[in-house]
């Protein structure tokens, strides 16, 4: 069974590590046979890009918060960072004295960003220097992006288990509720460790927008270029 908490973008990652635990010895759920948890990284789209107007962008910070804030640091350009997540539930549920108790064969969740369609404002757009320079900005936030998610995601090993392990120790008066409380436990420990990589990433990412680097794009610098003789 899926179980689709969060839209991800084009997964295009690798598994970063996978690990068993079993139930607590806790309430009626005990010897319950072990559950494979697996998190997978996957990697949103960060090649898409749209050019719109001063007004246009005003008329979308209205809107969305995160465009607003973003809008205050960088006026030509915005794509603010979003961590989501989704999991697959392959459900088993085992009744014992008190009750029915989750014990799923194998969980698997997945973790990244949300796709980054990095906005421009047409008049930027419209000078090559200012274009190039802010395509390479917005790749130096990718990057910075990249690197808090990597670092971040450990956490999710002992947050998440921890979580799955109270839930399976729990039995519930019927099957489906069994699978719905266990749903429900991961949904809680994920969106917890969501936000907490969000910040972390947003943290990362405001260390690539220092004072001089901001300055620089406004006075639209000439790209650096790396040539190779092959």
């Amino acid at each position: 069974m899926t179980v689709p908490v969060r839209a991800l973008g084009v997964v295009v990652g690798a598994l970063c590590w996978a690990f068993s635990w079993s139930a607590a010895a806790a309430g009626s759920c005990t010897d319950l046979p072990k559950s494979r948890l697996e998190v997978l990284r996957v990697y949103g789209d960060t090649t898409k890009k749209a050019v719109l107007g001063i007004q246009e962008f005003a008329a979308i910070a209205e809107r969305h918060k995160l465009v607003a804030a973003a809008l205050k640091k960088h006026p030509l350009y915005i794509a603010p960072p979003t961590v989501v997540w989704s999991v697959s539930i392959e459900h088993r549920v085992i009744k014992q004295d008190g009750g029915f108790c989750p014990a799923p064969t194998k969980v698997t969740i997945h973790v990244g960003m949300n796709p980054r369609e990095a906005l421009m404002v047409r008049e930027a757009a419209e000078r090559a220097c200012a274009r190039e320079a802010l395509v390479q900005h917005h790749y130096e936030h990718i990057d910075a992006a990249d690197a808090a998610l990597e670092s971040g995601l450990p956490s999710t090993k002992t947050v998440v288990g921890a979580a799955l392990a109270k839930a399976k120790a729990t039995p519930a008066v019927t099957e489906d509720a069994a699978k719905a409380n266990f749903e429900s436990a991961l949904k809680q420990a994920m969106d917890g460790v969501a936000a907490a990589l969000t910040a972390d990433v947003q943290g990362q990412e405001a260390g690539v927008d220092s004072p001089e680097r901001l300055e620089a794009l406004k006075t639209c610098p000439p790209i650096k270029r790396v040539v190779t003789d092959v």
